[in-house]
């Protein structure tokens, strides 16, 4: 998972390069804001099918064809109803220069391929193939960068709408592929809607955990391309990006010990707490490396990007500490999740998404992109220290025996209970 990480930062470096030198701040700061509403949109389009196929086959493998298909049913039926309302509702957020083409193009890549990739991905990180869950990733930004490079060389000159159109033809190539590849290792997915019933109110659940976290994460941009320019949005955006590339290695612990956070929630919140801790010291030490190579480094930004990418350094050093404060934070959040207890994470994050937007409504206008820098900061810190207390306060619960807070997940055998891992899936493609 870390090569694959570290490969995908690559190629989205060269994506990211390819695309602000194409377009220009100006333009970029316009595909991202329609971009951060997509994202904002997406997990009510998924409503947490991905993450209910990884619960599923941390405790039932043979159930997992039907989470697939019951995923990619509710993926393509919210996903088409959500892309007509971006289209309405981009009209009103969005700045005047969003062309529908651009709106619509960044929604079907974003609510419907884009999340359907997803699925795929996270079904070979179900049965840890973490190969196979590593490569799919990698193939979306690939397909994208392959395309921009084509359109690169051609020369001629790109907007954000046509950036827009390419964006969705490579999703829907690598959704293409990543189906071909699911299909031949699982078999067909099929639909089962007395599951499908039983699950949607825990994937809502998984659902405003995510959106809320996309909108303190992306809603900030949306609202200064409206709010300011799309210059500021643009190179505010461009240091955000920065930061998330060099936050890989942590998402890629992340991301590969999720299943387990599942397995070790059979045994309550003790278990999946004592588990995070054994990953806390390389994601304390990784985020202070990280945050002093972003501060040091972020000077030499207008020289590879651009003369109007000059603000982005501001941003990025102000933003320096995020590796460190979202790596403690998700950690947190996935031992809530592993323990069942999403509801109460998906709670925290949909207060901390109302706190950043009504921090950004007041502190945009009167400092411009150094606003939306000091509302993502504060709710970073916030949900941080929310998560946490929150868990302090299930151990104090299961020490003392109130609650059951601390009991074993139900219906779910001894077995698996005991299992400490998965066995590996087979690859039946075995190229690496």
């Amino acid at each position: 998972m870390l090569l694959s990480q570290a490969g995908l930062t690559v190629v989205q470096a060269i994506y990211f390069v390819l695309m602000a030198r194409s377009l220009g701040v100006s333009e970029y700061g316009l595909f991202i804001a329609v971009a951060a509403l997509g994202a904002i949109l997406a997990p009510f389009a998924l409503f947490g099918t991905a993450t209910l196929a990884v619960r599923t086959a941390a405790r039932e493998r043979d159930a997992l064809p039907a989470a697939w298909g019951n995923g990619l049913l509710v993926t393509s039926t919210f996903g088409g109803a959500l892309m007509l309302l971006m289209a309405v509702f981009g009209q009103l957020v969005l700045p005047g220069r969003a062309t529908l083409s651009l709106i619509l193009s960044i929604g079907i890549a974003e609510l419907v391929f884009a999340n359907m990739h997803h699925i795929h991905a996270q079904m070979f990180l179900a049965v840890k193939n973490g190969r196979r869950a590593a490569q799919l990733p990698v193939m979306l930004v690939c397909a994208r960068m392959l395309l921009a490079l084509a359109y690169f060389a051609t020369g001629q000159p790109a907007s954000a709408t046509t950036w827009g159109l390419l964006y969705l033809i490579a999703s829907a190539a690598a959704c293409a592929l990543g189906f071909g590849l699911a299909v031949r290792a699982f078999g067909w997915p099929r639909i089962e809607l007395d599951r499908l019933r039983g699950e949607l109110a825990t994937g809502f659940s998984y659902a405003i955990g995510l959106s809320s976290t996309t909108v303190y994460a992306d809603i900030d941009k949306t609202m200064l391309a409206r709010m300011t320019t799309t210059a500021a949005a643009g190179a505010y955006a461009a240091a955000y990006r920065i930061v998330g590339i060099v936050m890989a290695p942590i998402f890629s612990l992340l991301y590969s010990s999720f299943a387990n956070f599942f397995q070790h929630g059979v045994g309550g919140m003790r278990a999946t707490v004592t588990y995070a801790l054994r990953l806390l010291p390389v994601t304390i030490g990784y985020g202070v490396f990280a945050g002093v190579v972003l501060f040091i480094a972020a000077p030499i930004v207008p020289t590879i990007f651009g003369d109007g990418f000059a603000e982005s350094v501001t941003t990025i050093q102000w933003l320096a500490v995020l590796p460190l404060l979202k790596g403690v934070q998700c950690l947190g959040g996935d031992v809530l999740t592993g323990a069942d207890r999403q509801p109460v994470r998906s709670a925290l994050q949909l207060g901390v998404a109302a706190l950043n937007v009504l921090l950004n409504l007041w502190l945009i206008p009167a400092f411009s992109f150094r606003g939306a820098i000091y509302a993502t900061l504060v709710s970073e810190v916030v949900l941080l220290l929310a998560i946490w207390a929150a868990i302090a306060v299930y151990l104090r619960r299961a020490r003392s025996g109130v609650g059951g807070d601390d009991t074993a997940v139900e219906h779910v055998s001894p077995e698996l209970a005991a299992q400490e891992q998965l066995e590996v899936a087979e690859d039946p493609l075995g190229a690496g």
